[in-house]
């Protein structure tokens, strides 16, 4: 009973799927549409803003939430030849070998895997549960461009062409470009939903977007694709806001902020008192341009799903500069100047030029954890692992 309305994916794990998804509405029922999720989304949301707010200045709040990017990456059909002939640049870090860092790194099983998708004639889509909701006729365009691609994948292995550092590359191209191929695609729809505020100037003036994410996601550095660990491009998280009435287009804000500040702000941005219990802070001062005094100088990191993809649990504080890991599960502790040292390769816990420093960080971590109550059992074994086949 939280919103008026909603229409949300369902299945595979409610996460939905990306061909012929199903959705259930906030009245129990449920449908199955044609299509792909991220253009289907975004119809029921265009629907939703035509049929709720055209010509009308009532406030309202509104989410628009895609599968995309996640697992199995399955683009729609017309981005399927996008980079098809391109060899996209790798990261600094795909080769990673993990030296000065605690064995989580190395150990975790984050990797990028390249596995071919049958030939059609040798396909069952009834094992797969994302292609069984394809018809024949979705399931034959999709073979049409992967075919070729898993015909060239046996012919390079067959040559020998795949071996150590070349089978990581080929792995790389193929995950980043079905990564931004579902990019290409949110970022299309999105641009809907834009250009829809935009023939509705007397709503777009005064209509606050935000777009965000669940975290940062690693692609394809350290050789991983995943999330979970505290380095920088797991917990960076991508924030655009456009509210034309108020923000400079172009505008850059330089200021640490948490996907716990959401809430406060959104309230904050509605003249709604912001609940005494919620931890973060809402962070419209700054869009206004008036950075509070005492805004935070660190955040506060926490992993908590022990043993899931072969990471233990762990916390952290950075700050603008510095950042300490700590992986108190065996009381192990990694380091990093960001400065000189931006991907994130050299652990520099116990070199005495920083000790002064980490002493510092150790006392704001442990300010932090009483500040947002973490209870200390967090920190106490028993750890129990998350996962059935994890070797943790």
């Amino acid at each position: 009973d939280e919103f008026n309305y909603y229409n949300r994916l369902t299945g595979a794990g409610k996460q939905g799927f990306y061909y012929n998804p199903e959705f259930e509405s906030g009245s129990g029922i449920k449908e199955t549409v044609r299509g792909h999720s991220t253009d289907i989304v975004t119809d029921k949301a265009l629907r939703w803003l035509s049929s709720n707010t055209g010509g009308q200045k009532d406030p309202f709040l509104l989410f628009v939430q895609f599968k995309a990017p996640h697992v199995p990456r399955m683009p729609e059909f017309r981005f399927l030849d996008r980079y098809k002939n391109d060899t996209l640049p790798e990261p600094e870090t795909l080769f990673d070998e993990y030296e000065s860092r605690a064995p989580y790194a190395e150990e975790a099983n984050m990797g990028m895997h390249y596995r071919p998708l049958p030939l059609l004639d040798n396909h069952d889509p009834g094992n797969n549960i994302y292609y069984k909701r394809m018809n024949r006729k979705q399931l034959e365009k999709w073979h049409s461009f992967r075919d070729p691609q898993t015909r060239e994948y046996r012919r390079m292995k067959e040559n020998g062409q795949l071996n150590g550092k070349e089978r990581k590359r080929f792995a790389y191209q193929q995950f980043i470009k079905d990564y931004l191929r579902l990019i290409d695609g949110v970022d299309e729809n999105v641009g809907r939903l834009l250009t829809w505020l935009d023939e509705h100037p007397d709503i777009r003036d005064n209509t606050v977007v935000v777009y965000t994410s669940d975290q940062g996601y690693f692609t394809g550095e350290h050789g991983w694709a995943e999330k979970r660990f505290m380095y920088e491009e797991a917990i960076r998280t991508p924030l655009v806001i456009r509210w034309p009435d108020r923000l400079k287009s172009g505008t850059r804000i330089n200021a640490m902020v948490q996907n716990i500040d959401f809430a406060p702000t959104l309230l904050d941005l509605a003249d709604v008192t912001i609940p005494d219990e919620m931890q973060g802070d809402s962070f419209l001062p700054i869009i206004r341009g008036e950075k509070p005094e005492d805004w935070r100088n660190s955040i506060y990191y926490h992993y908590y799903d022990h043993g899931k993809h072969n990471v233990p649990r762990h916390d952290g504080v950075r700050t603008g500069r510095y950042k300490l890991i700590h992986f108190y599960t065996d009381d192990v502790w990694e380091f990093y100047d960001l400065d000189k040292d931006p991907n994130e390769v050299n652990n520099l816990y116990g070199r005495e030029q920083y000790e002064e420093e980490i002493q510092k960080l150790k006392t704001e971590l442990d300010s932090l954890r009483k500040y947002y109550e973490v209870p200390p059992d967090h920190f106490k074994p028993p750890f129990v692992k998350a996962g059935k086949d994890q070797k943790l």
